[in-house]
């Protein structure tokens, strides 16, 4: 009978132990799913142990549970597919990147140079629009028909005969050019003026007194063609001891600018500036020198020291005579000319910007007149 009893209690011990081990499986898999991820977080699960026909709980960690393999393999493959399509992303995204910065390179490109071409026929179609109106001014100088006189009105534009005046407004070749026809010798030559007109030119500039011996004296040592200077002049040793050295011209300016190129003459002498009246439309170095009394503005009549009467009497006269046959006998100490041979052409495109500026001599032919372009300018 004992021997029965302890074979039953036996069997039921096994029997309990195997109902444990089934709970706990269960709870297992309930705490502890077999699909997470090996190495995820560590969780503690309860373990059961009977000892002593006693259920004992204790934990571990879900890192010391083995993992089923095709979990692992599936979990693998997973993160291999994911790491492939983010590249294959980054890869897209930049390649795309690239053709859209390569797109926008191309448009800016035909765009700057369908720009760049419009631009250049623009230009071309001025030039040659100037050079028509520089052409049509030299006809029109050339049928003057009473080469013994030229006058300016009182809107300073000038009549070479009974003709319409030469407009200063109009249209070449489908283009807006102003084109003003000026009389070269109604200006002070600067190769034959004396110290006296020189001395007024520099007042009329706001040149300091201090400076105007000084640039009088300068302004004769340029022109003479020795090297010894005046009292307050200059000559190589001064020009050649400059931080930028260079040689006088011992002669006579073959263009105007050559003034700022003379000792203490300042840029805005010949410009002008916002404090000072400028000399650059005054004075020239072309031409016979001889001042044309039809033609003379009234700030050279100042420089040349006319009284107010006497230059209000001489614009009115030509004014009203169209222009002097004969120069008053008091006055050709200062005008020698009535008529002229030497004109300025100035053009000019507003925009674009664009100027031309030519000094043409009138030279009488068998046939008509013959042209010598002095001097040629272009800007813009």
């Amino acid at each position: 009978m004992r021997s029965s009893g302890l074979h039953n209690r036996m069997w039921n011990n096994r029997g309990r132990r195997s109902e444990i081990r089934g709970r706990r499986s269960e709870v297992s898999n309930l705490i502890n799913p077999p699909y997470l991820k090996e190495g995820g977080i560590p969780l503690l699960i309860p373990s059961f142990k009977v000892r002593g026909g006693e259920v004992k709980l204790s934990q571990h960690s879900i890192s010391d549970i083995p993992y089923p393999t095709s979990v692992m393999h599936l979990t693998s493959d997973f993160r291999t597919l994911t790491s492939d399509s983010g590249i294959a992303l980054v890869i897209v995204i930049f390649i795309i990147l690239i053709l859209m910065v390569l797109g926008l390179n191309l448009s800016y490109t035909t765009r700057l140079g369908l720009l760049e071409a419009k631009n250049f026929k623009d230009d071309i179609a001025i030039e040659y629009a100037m050079l028509e109106a520089f052409n049509e001014a030299l006809v029109y100088i050339s049928k003057d028909r009473d080469p013994v006189i030229d006058y300016v009105d009182d809107k300073g534009i000038i009549h070479l005969d009974d003709r319409e005046p030469f407009p200063v407004d109009g249209q070449f070749n489908n283009i807006n050019l102003k084109v003003l026809i000026r009389d070269e010798e109604s200006r002070l030559n600067l190769n034959m003026i004396n110290d006296i007109a020189l001395r007024r030119l520099l007042k009329y500039a706001d040149v300091p007194d201090d400076k105007l011996q000084i640039i009088i004296d300068s302004f004769r040592d340029w022109l003479d063609p020795d090297d010894l200077h005046r009292p307050s002049g200059a000559e190589k040793e001064y020009y050649e001891g400059l931080p930028t050295p260079y040689r006088p011209k011992n002669g006579p300016l073959s263009v105007p600018e050559e003034l700022m190129l003379i000792k203490e003459f300042k840029k805005d002498y010949f410009y002008g500036s916002e404090e000072r009246k400028g000399i650059e439309d005054l004075i020239t170095t072309f031409g016979s020198g001889k001042l044309n009394i039809n033609t003379v503005p009234l700030e050279v009549m100042e420089v040349l020291g006319l009284t107010n009467i006497d230059i209000e009497t001489i614009i009115s006269q030509r004014n009203a005579l169209k222009g002097y046959r004969t120069i008053p006998p008091h006055l050709t100490g200062l005008f020698q000319a009535i008529s002229s041979s030497t004109f300025r052409i100035d053009i000019t495109s507003e925009s674009p910007y664009k100027r031309i500026i030519a000094i043409v001599q009138r030279i009488p032919a068998k046939k008509g007149y013959t042209f010598k372009t002095l001097y040629w300018k272009e800007e813009g």
